[in-house]
Parts: structure tokens; C-alpha cells; sequence
């Protein structure tokens, strides 16, 4: 390989290494030109740098992923059932806008794996109430789960997919939140007795201004009063924080 041909064969093999893969073609010619690659589950596939470059990835994990998210789909169908039609506390949480800001809280504190999971286990949920709750994070934030893992009443929803893999990146999960909140509310409107949104992303608005229209009572959870969206705090009914600074600059 010429000079320039190396170096983008080492950046591909790092693009791999960040996927905990490997590239396993020895040679490179081109952008569009299809290389052997394989996944940390030792799936093999063909596909060009192009491709892998956008961050498209292993598509037999990509299948694998399709049918753990239709079980999630399926397990919607369990949730009347379980709480016998009566009334019940629907609580979705936008993971990565929840510790993005707790970061900014605790800038330079040291924490390696930092959640607020577990003071929002303390102050909201109670095993004596019927509850259903829902976290969606990227696939970087997964170790959350060990805090509140899944269960019959708690969900996960994982992103998987990199927005730029060289900064390693992950897709936001704000869609999904709004999703999931909204199909919930529009499905059991007449049980919900109360909607707890955990975020501060103003492109949440939609979730809860869909709990608004059905006069479900509605709480933003939010780690700080910093980057706090005036707009979605005068949105909901109450605003509850879970560190709340003395200033903010």
C-alpha cells in the first residue's frame, strides 16, 4: 500500500477497535471498495469504509437489536394486566440529558461512572405504588442499569448507534424518550394518575405537552436549575430538582 493508502487502513482499523472489532482485510483500495470486517460477537460481514466511516456497523447485531426492541414493543401489551386497570405513576427519563448535567454539577469531582439513578430511586420510587418507568440511554451509559435494572414495571431502552464514531459519539435518545412517553400516555390516559419526565432538553416539549392535552398532572425532573429550559419548566405543573445550586453562572 502507498503512504496515504496506510494511513487510512490504521484509521479504519482504529474505527474498528472503537466498535471493539476488527478489520480483517489486509489491504485497502478505495472508499467504496468492500473490506472483511468483524464484530466483538464474531460476526463477519463485507462493506465498505464508506459505510463503516457514517457508522454503519455489524448488520447481524443490527437484526439481533431489532428483535430485543420488538420484545420491548411486545411487552407493552402486559402493562393493563398488570395493574388491573387501575390507576398508575408513568415515569420517563432522557438518561443522557440526566447525566450530561450532573457532570456539570459535579465538574472535577473525580466520578469515573456517575448516575443519578440512585437519589431519584430514593426520592421517587416506591414499591408500594403502582409504577411503570422507563430509561433510555446510549449504549456508552448502560452501566445505569445496574442501579434499577429491568424488571416487569422498569424498561430500557439502549441506543446503539454512533452520531460520530471518530468522537466517539453516541445518537441522542430524545426521539425515543418522546416516543415511548407518548405512546404510553395516549394508551392508558385513563390510568396514568401522574407523568414524571426526567430531563431538561427542551425537545422533550412534545411529551409533555401530550400529558398536558390528556389533563394528566405533570413533574420535570431535572438535576439542576443549570441549562434548565425556562420554556419546558413553565410548561409542566411543578419543577422538581435533585441538586440545587446556589447560583448558576
Amino acid at each position: 500500500m502507498r503512504k496515504d493508502e496506510n494511513l487510512i487502513y490504521q484509521n479504519l482499523q482504529k474505527i474498528a477497535n472503537k466498535m471493539d472489532g476488527t478489520l480483517i482485510s489486509t489491504s485497502f483500495t478505495g472508499d467504496f471498495s468492500k473490506l472483511l470486517w468483524e464484530c466483538k460477537k464474531g460476526h463477519r460481514w463485507e462493506q465498505t469504509p464508506a459505510h463503516i466511516k457514517r457508522g454503519d456497523w455489524c448488520p447481524h447485531c443490527r437484526v439481533q437489536e431489532r428483535r430485543q426492541k420488538n420484545k420491548l414493543l411486545a411487552k407493552r401489551k402486559h402493562y393493563t394486566p398488570l395493574f388491573n386497570g387501575k390507576k398508575f405513576e408513568l415515569f420517563v427519563f432522557d438518561i443522557n440529558n440526566l447525566v450530561k448535567r450532573m457532570e456539570e454539577v459535579f465538574n472535577g469531582s473525580g466520578h469515573r461512572k456517575i448516575s443519578p439513578l440512585k437519589d431519584i430511586k430514593k426520592k421517587y420510587f416506591n414499591d408500594d405504588k403502582n409504577q411503570l418507568i422507563i430509561f433510555c440511554a446510549s449504549k456508552h451509559l448502560e452501566y445505569c442499569k445496574e442501579e434499577i435494572p429491568d424488571s416487569d414495571t422498569v424498561l430500557w431502552y439502549i441506543e446503539e448507534k454512533y452520531k460520530e464514531i471518530k468522537e466517539n459519539q453516541y445518537v441522542d435518545v430524545d426521539c425515543p424518550v418522546v416516543a415511548e412517553a407518548v405512546y404510553f400516555i395516549r394508551t392508558y390516559e385513563s390510568q396514568i394518575s401522574k407523568f414524571y419526565l426526567g430531563g431538561q432538553d427542551i425537545d422533550l416539549n412534545f411529551a409533555v405537552k401530550e400529558a398536558k392535552k390528556k389533563k394528566i398532572p405533570t413533574t420535570l425532573i431535572a438535576v439542576s436549575n443549570l441549562g434548565l429550559s425556562r420554556t419546558l419548566s413553565e410548561m409542566v405543573d411543578k419543577t422538581e430538582i435533585l441538586y440545587e445550586l446556589k447560583s448558576v453562572r
